[in-house]
């Protein structure tokens, strides 16, 4: 029955190679040859993942030198049609990216962000994502994150818009936007909370040395973002001979929340390097004469809190750090992102840019750019 098995496969009837082999799997399950017509059968079906796999266990287990011969012709078919399924779709990929170019409307400077993966989803993330790009596996599995947002590119818009194309088809989650669009919500630096209670409203200053006061309901917010930002410092330290000598470092970090309006185009920036907590509510009493004065950052927690439980059917999201981490190399071409909080720094940073973007793209996020068709 196995050479009617191979028959039915050479004349294309692959319904009747498939009740054969059924047939012989209950009295032959260890026959090499019908594991062969089964690989051969997905193969020629369009399995080809599936055939390949086979093939390649069965290769390990035979020493048949026939066998042998014909499971590596087999692979040898397999490879040489992915290998021009990759030609082709690379030279789609550059015609779509050739015809991006040559449209003003698409020149405009984006950011491309790859989102987080499962673990058990990784391995096969991987090896698309490196077909895609030209990558060997372990490399692509290096550039897929597993916990937090990554950028990826910083460029034209409609090349970036090709890559996300492609990146969706193969199942790998991310998006891209426009740098123009993180600046387009209006950021209202709080001093203080006037009130908090029913209705929210903070003090400002719409320019320097002027105050206004910014109300919203708290119904209005849609997301928390945190975000830790590095205070670098001069600071001292023990070198490899015991020597003391002075170098930059972190010193402290300024902490940040942002509450999202998408109501009203808004987001309320809370800051503890800017924010008086002696004036305005007072989210847990203020001490009286003779006790102890609570710390910076006692209130900044009593604040925390105080929020978290006014909105607590809204995300918090407070995976900015491993974010930041990725803009480090891009930072030359995100200068034009304007970080909307002046924190005083002894150098240039990229981390105040940093959390403008991770906020602005959050803000931005329920609303991606369409694919393009």
């Amino acid at each position: 029955m196995i050479k009617e098995v191979a028959e039915a496969i050479d004349r294309q009837d692959y319904q009747t190679a498939d009740r054969l082999i059924r047939e012989l799997q209950n009295v032959e399950t260890d026959n090499p040859w019908l594991k062969f017509y089964a690989a051969r059968l997905n193969e020629v079906s369009g399995e080809l993942a599936i055939a390949a796999r086979e093939y390649r266990e069965l290769l390990r287990l035979t020493t048949n030198p026939k066998l042998i011969a014909s499971i590596r012709q087999g692979i040898g078919r397999i490879e040489l049609i992915e290998q021009t399924e990759i030609r082709e779709q690379k030279q789609q990929r550059q015609s779509a990216l050739e015809q991006a170019k040559a449209a003003p409307e698409n020149q405009e400077l984006g950011v491309l962000i790859l989102e987080p993966i499962p673990s058990e989803q990784k391995q096969a993330a991987a090896k698309e994502f490196g077909r895609i790009m030209g990558l060997d596996p372990y490399t692509a599995r290096l550039q897929l994150p597993s916990r937090a947002w990554r950028l990826y590119r910083v460029g034209p818009l409609g090349e970036l818009q090709v890559y996300v194309n492609d990146f969706r088809a193969a199942g790998i989650p991310c998006f891209c936007a426009p740098v123009a669009a993180i600046g387009r919500p209006e950021v209202y630096l709080a001093l203080h909370f006037e009130n908090a209670d029913e209705r929210a409203s903070i003090v400002y200053e719409p320019v320097p040395g002027s105050e206004a006061l910014f109300s919203f309901d708290w119904s209005d917010a849609s997301a928390i973002v945190e975000g830790l930002l590095p205070i670098f410092g001069e600071c001292v330290d023990v070198d490899a001979r015991r020597k003391q000598i002075r170098k930059i470092g972190v010193l402290d970090y300024a902490r940040v929340i942002d509450l999202h309006l998408p109501s009203r185009n808004a987001i309320v920036r809370i800051c503890d390097r800017h924010y008086n907590f002696q004036r305005g509510h007072a989210f847990a009493g203020r001490p009286a004469a003779g006790e102890a004065q609570t710390t910076n950052r006692d209130n900044w927690n009593q604040l925390d809190r105080y929020l978290k439980q006014k909105l607590p059917g809204i995300p918090v999201r407070s995976d900015f750090q491993p974010f930041a981490e990725t803009t480090v190399d891009f930072y030359p071409l995100l200068k034009a992102i304007d970080p909307r909080l002046d924190l005083l720094r002894i150098e240039e940073t990229y981390w105040d840019t940093a959390f403008q973007l991770y906020s602005g793209l959050i803000f931005l996020e329920k609303s991606p750019p369409p694919a393009l068709p």
